[in-house]
């Protein structure tokens, strides 16, 4: 675990620390604010006056598309930046730098996810709108974008260690993550599942745990000298 705290170090540091690569952050995240957080809530008040579940599913979507983009970078974007080398020279198993890379990923769609959501709070308090409701939605919210941005995370990564382009990786994970939940939707409907929040969480869990399993079974099957035979 001390190793994968060391690769999550190192990813937040690259996130925040990299002038490029925070501005480009900051500006999905303000964006995010902007639609997710105020815009919709006011165009769709009706929702929001009665805290639906289903008010949560778009900051878990672009949470998941926009941290999808960034675990889409791990190791194709280390490729082109000429660091993939250094950071495979270092003691930390395959497993722990996918657990670092994937928690990095967690953190910024839960970042990307809860300050819209926070944002939206304050306009739902400012029109005089009960907040009571908006405790479990908030917990809601939170679990599910954890558990989405963990899920697609490991897709994403697995996509970056195939490529050779940061680019294309990032397009071929974004397209992904949308068959993804554009299916999933279609199929909800098709077996009537409730739209409630309890059912989400438990699909979340479920997310979370193939996450997991995708993680330890790409653990096992990327190799460092595959990685340097296709740098």
């Amino acid at each position: 675990m001390h190793d994968a705290a060391t690769v999550l170090l190192k990813e937040l540091k690259e996130l925040a620390g990299e002038r490029d690569t925070r501005r480009a952050g900051v500006i999905q995240i303000g964006f995010a604010a902007l639609i997710l957080g105020v815009l919709v809530p006011l165009r769709r008040a009706e929702q929001w006056d009665l805290w639906t579940p289903t008010v949560v599913m778009p900051y878990v979507v672009i949470a998941s598309i926009l941290a999808a983009n960034v675990a889409a970078d791990a190791f194709a974007g280390e490729r082109e930046r000429r660091t993939l080398e250094t950071l495979m020279t270092t003691p930390a198993s395959e497993f722990d730098i996918l657990l670092g890379k994937a928690c990095s990923v967690v953190l910024f769609g839960l970042t990307v996810a809860m300050v819209p959501w926070a944002v939206t709070l304050v306009v739902a308090a400012a029109r005089g709108v009960p907040l009571g409701p908006a405790v479990p939605l908030t917990i809601a919210c939170a679990w599910l974008s954890a558990c989405s941005t963990f899920f697609f995370g490991t897709v994403a990564s697995a996509v970056s260690l195939q490529s050779t382009s940061a680019r294309a990786s990032q397009q071929i994970s974004s397209v992904l993550s949308l068959i993804v939940f554009a299916g999933g939707s279609i199929l909800w409907q098709a077996l009537s599942l409730p739209l409630a929040t309890r059912a989400f969480c438990l699909a979340g869990t479920g997310a979370m745990v193939l996450g997991g399993v995708g993680l330890r079974v790409l653990s096992r099957w990327f190799r460092r000298e595959r990685l340097f035979a296709r740098s």
